[in-house]
């Protein structure tokens, strides 16, 4: 990265109002941009995510949008520096000068420089969210057509989409003990971009609670305004925005079924005098890095150990190729061509062992989710001719969720493989019509693969008994 980039990446936070102008230009598309036609996110992130009630997860959402806002910003400045270096080979830009009135200011253009040697890609700064937030944008990621005018909105049209991955190859320990890094150097970078994202988004939150409180005030007669609403945001921001908690948790969250065998024995480990010991030991610690990697790892080796063994199914058949029982007598003549894209798409690296460490789960029931979903999206490929709705089990959802989750991969699976640009997923709202209507649909998805197949697995294929939550939380051990 040339010295042109830091310098001028240096000067664009300098004035604390330039970022603030930023989210100004883009405010009202912010407040106007809606999920889906119920927001229905909103009830399924307090059910899943296990916040107190949908007005904590509303102050969440406003805290993602300025959030997000903030590495928007970030990313279109770097797009512009590329731009500047593309124009002018010898670009430097020196004339920056402290802002020696502002100390949160400094902070915050400190900060950045040193984001700048930390990470390559700004678009690389939502991994370094807050859990909770992080919790948000998975869930808003699954919301693909939304998602996709989120990115439009936060960089003002200019990026189409900001790609995301799994979280935990940033916050985990293990890795970075393979590569011998200092540990604590790791997880300082992690606070120093951490903390960048926090200082921005409450610089943000604390202008914009002046400029209403003063506009308020030019319109009130008696000067009193009832700024109740931000003082909450501000006690989020705060909550959430917690260093310690959010490295646990984004090294320690899982993907569970409620009331099951695994989440009634985590709760058990989570309400133990061990567990309690190992927090207030954290809390009195005076090298907090160090302490934090050593109660992660003994918080992951005590989940390993409370994890129940799975009975694995012994009646399913296992094909091993598609080829054997698809019935081809509706496709085209490239059909072989056809089946082994579905058969052998590519998926990200470790993709079914990060799965099974994600859901707790055995790689034997994950391959057999895997290769359900591979007869999902083929029927799906091919009913679509037929406008035939469709809809997986929870059980597939999980895989299709997992694979969105890995947006670059997941494009190009959209793009070589289903044909599309993108091959959206749309969450359900809820309703009770729509319960019908996706009964009727999962019937149609089990009619495809008998004809395709010759069979579906019953045990994957269980019939959707609630749409609107499915039962599978985030579980967060913190």
């Amino acid at each position: 990265m040339g010295n042109g980039c830091n310098y001028y990446l240096h000067k664009t936070l300098q004035n604390q109002y330039e970022l603030y102008n930023y989210y100004i230009k883009i405010k009202n598309k912010l407040r106007n941009f809606s999920f889906d036609k119920t927001n229905s996110i909103f009830r399924k992130l307090t059910l899943m995510s296990n916040f107190s009630s949908i007005s904590t997860t509303y102050n969440h959402y406003e805290l993602y949008k300025i959030s997000m806002t903030v590495i928007g910003y970030v990313i279109l400045k770097k797009e512009e520096e590329r731009e500047r270096e593309r124009n002018d080979l010898n670009y430097i830009d020196d004339s920056v000068e402290s802002d020696e009135g502002n100390e949160e200011a400094n902070k915050c253009i400190f900060n950045l420089n040193e984001f700048i040697s930390i990470i390559n890609n700004p678009k690389d700064l939502i991994y370094y969210l807050p859990f909770d937030l992080l919790c948000f944008l998975k869930q808003h990621i699954l919301y693909t057509r939304s998602y996709y005018n989120f990115c439009s909105v936060i960089t003002n049209e200019e990026i189409e989409i900001i790609e995301y991955d799994n979280v935990k190859n940033i916050w985990n320990n293990i890795e970075n003990h393979n590569k011998n890094d200092d540990i604590n150097k790791h997880i300082h970078n992690i606070k120093r971009v951490f903390d960048f994202i926090k200082i921005n988004t409450l610089r943000i939150l604390k202008l914009d609670t002046e400029q209403q409180e003063n506009s308020l005030k030019r319109l009130s007669s008696n000067n009193q305004v009832d700024n109740t609403h931000k003082q909450e945001l501000f006690k989020s921001l705060n909550s959430i925005f917690n260093f310690q908690t959010s490295y646990i948790n984004n090294n320690c969250n899982y993907i569970i079924k409620e009331k099951s065998p695994i989440h009634n024995q985590l709760e058990l480990f989570q309400k133990s005098h061990y567990y309690s010991s190992l927090l207030t030991t954290l809390y009195y610690s005076k090298d907090k890095f160090e302490y934090l990697v050593y109660i992660t790892e003994l918080i992951k080796d005590q989940i390993k150990l409370t994890i129940p063994k799975e009975v694995l199914p012994c009646s399913y058949k296992r094909f091993n190729s598609i080829i054997e029982s698809i019935d081809l007598i509706e496709l085209s003549d490239n059909s072989c061509e056809l089946i082994d894209k579905f058969n052998f798409i590519s998926l990200p690296y470790n993709f079914l062992i990060n799965f099974c460490n994600e859901h707790l789960i055995s790689y034997y029931n994950a391959e057999m989710m895997l290769e359900e979903y591979k007869k999902f999206m083929f029927s799906c490929y091919n009913g679509s001719k037929h406008r035939i709705g469709l809809t997986p089990s929870d059980l597939v959802d999980l895989i299709w969720h997992y694979h969105i989750h890995h947006t670059c991969e997941y494009i190009m699976f959209s793009n070589n493989v289903m044909e599309k640009p993108f091959f959206h997923h749309i969450p359900c709202e809820g309703t009770n019509e729509e319960n019908i209507t996706y009964y009727q649909y999962s019937i149609n998805i089990q009619n495809l693969i008998t004809k395709y197949y010759g069979e579906y697995n019953k045990s994957v294929w269980a019939p959707n008994e609630l749409y609107e939550n499915s039962g599978y939380v985030v579980y967060k051990v913190i």
